[in-house]
C-alpha cells in the first residue's frame, strides 16, 4: 500500500471514531429537530451515513472480487427518498452506529490484507440518473465514502455546537 492509499484509509477509518466522539460529547442532544425547515435531523443523517456505507461496502467487495463487473443501485435513489420507507426518523441510532463501525472495520481489514493493486480494481457503475455505466475504482469509492461521512459529521458538529442552537437543549418528552 503506498502513502496515498494509507492516508485515504486513515481518513476512511476516522469516520466512526469522530461520529462516536461527537455524539458522546453531547449525550443529551435532541436528535429529532431539523436544522432548517424540511432539513434532516441528526438521527436521519446518522442513518443515512450508515446505510450509505453499507450500500457501498458491497460495491467495494464486488470490485475486489470481480473487477470490471457491472453494478447498480437501481433501488437507492439520489433524492434520498429511501429515508421514508426505511424510517430514518423513527429508529434508534445505536444499531446504525454499530453497523457504521463494523462496515468500516471490515472494509479496512480487507484492504489492508489485499495487495496494493486491489485499490485499482473497479466496478462499472450505473444508477437510475446515469445514462451509461461508468468506471469506479475501489480507491474512488473509498475516497467518496470517507469524504461523505466526514462532511456529514461536520454538519452534525455544526448543528450540535452552534451557541443557542436548539440541538443543545435536552430532548423534552
Amino acid at each position: 500500500m503506498n502513502i496515498d492509499t494509507q492516508e485515504l484509509l486513515a481518513q476512511y477509518e476516522r469516520g466512526p471514531r469522530e461520529l462516536d466522539a461527537l455524539l458522546s460529547e453531547h449525550p443529551n442532544a435532541n436528535l429529532d429537530v431539523a436544522h432548517s425547515p424540511g432539513g434532516w435531523t441528526i438521527r436521519q443523517i446518522v442513518h443515512h451515513i450508515s446505510d450509505g456505507d453499507d450500500l457501498w461496502a458491497m460495491a467495494i467487495k464486488a470490485a475486489l472480487a470481480a473487477s470490471g463487473v457491472h453494478y447498480t443501485h437501481d433501488w437507492y435513489t439520489t433524492d434520498n427518498a429511501c429515508f421514508i420507507p426505511l424510517d430514518y426518523s423513527g429508529r434508534s441510532i445505536e444499531p446504525a452506529l454499530a453497523l457504521f463501525r463494523a462496515t468500516r472495520g471490515h472494509i479496512t481489514q480487507l484492504l489492508r490484507h489485499l495487495p496494493p493493486d486491489a485499490w485499482e480494481r473497479y466496478i462499472m457503475f450505473k444508477n437510475q440518473d446515469m445514462p451509461k455505466f461508468e468506471k469506479a475504482t475501489v480507491a474512488l469509492i473509498v475516497q467518496i465514502q470517507a469524504t461523505h461521512a466526514l462532511e456529514h459529521i461536520t454538519e452534525i458538529r455544526t448543528m450540535l455546537e452552534t451557541p443557542g442552537n436548539k440541538y443543545n437543549e435536552e430532548k423534552r418528552s
